[in-house]
């Protein structure tokens, strides 16, 4: 149970830095107000965390996880802009989920590949819902992480031995992989290539049989989230993970990073470590 609370706290803190983080990129490369800024990288990296609304440095007790807009009042000292309440929630919910993931009592090996994974997977969520859009660095770390977990940590580098297992991890990723491209060819809709990369990526790192489920598990999230909300003033919002641009579209991506979340959770995303 105290390795459980441990893991809570763990990604309590990663939800909170990855949240910043993405952010940060949103704005330094993607929204109207990257224009002004000469140098994204520093804007990314440097400096302490502000405000949204004045950019007044925040205070070490507003940037207390979970706790820290009830510090203060959730408002800025400064400005009197409202903390939106998303930051404090989604803290909570990694919370429960670091606790259940070192509840399960996976590998330590899993536990430190998906403490890895979540900042990349968070910068997508984040980013994908908003443009529709997958940073190219958070895919490449994505895929450079997913290579050594398969390759490193799951089969030992031994390739050579021709292991069963190894064949069919690659044969379900692959399959996954061109079915995507089929129906990206196929559809009038289509997927973006990015999402099809992630999707390769990320059946490498959950491995057989959770690479055999996780892309329907995505599909099933966005089919649900479409169907609660379709007839929703929640599709119009630029906040929900829905767009409207003409016609309804689903960020994928997005949904891809949940389920692949999800499938860490269950027996078949803890095989083969």
């Amino acid at each position: 149970m105290i390795l459980a609370l441990f893991g809570g706290l763990i990604f309590v803190m990663l939800e909170s830095f990855s949240a910043s983080l993405a952010w940060r990129i949103r704005i330094a490369y993607y929204s109207r107000e990257r224009k002004s800024i000469t140098k994204p990288i520093v804007y990314v990296l440097g400096g302490r965390s502000f405000c949204e609304a004045c950019k007044t440095p925040l205070s070490v007790k507003s940037l207390i996880p979970v706790f820290g807009r009830f510090f203060t009042g959730g408002k800025c000292p400064h400005c009197g802009f409202e903390i939106p309440l998303h930051y404090a929630f989604f803290e909570s919910i990694a919370f429960v989920y670091g606790f259940l993931l070192a509840l399960l009592n996976p590998s330590p090996e899993i536990f430190l590949i998906t403490c890895l994974m979540y900042p990349a997977l968070r910068i997508i969520i984040e980013i994908d819902h908003r443009y529709m859009l997958v940073p190219t660095e958070a895919l490449a770390t994505i895929l450079i992480i997913a290579f050594i977990e398969m390759s490193g940590l799951r089969y030992r580098f031994a390739f050579f031995e021709l292991q069963p297992a190894f064949a069919l991890d690659l044969a379900v990723a692959f399959t996954w992989y061109f079915l995507l491209h089929l129906l990206r060819l196929l559809s009038k809709e289509g997927l973006g290539i990015a999402d099809i990369r992630l999707t390769l990526a990320l059946c490498f790192s959950c491995g057989f049989p959770g690479s055999f489920f996780l892309p329907t598990l995505a599909a099933i999230l966005g089919i649900i989230v479409y169907l609660v909300f379709r007839n929703s003033h929640l599709r119009e919002n630029p906040q929900f993970m829905i767009r409207n641009a003409g016609r309804t579209r689903i960020p994928f991506a997005g949904f891809l990073s949940l389920a692949y979340l999800i499938v860490r959770l269950l027996p078949a995303g803890q095989l083969g470590i």
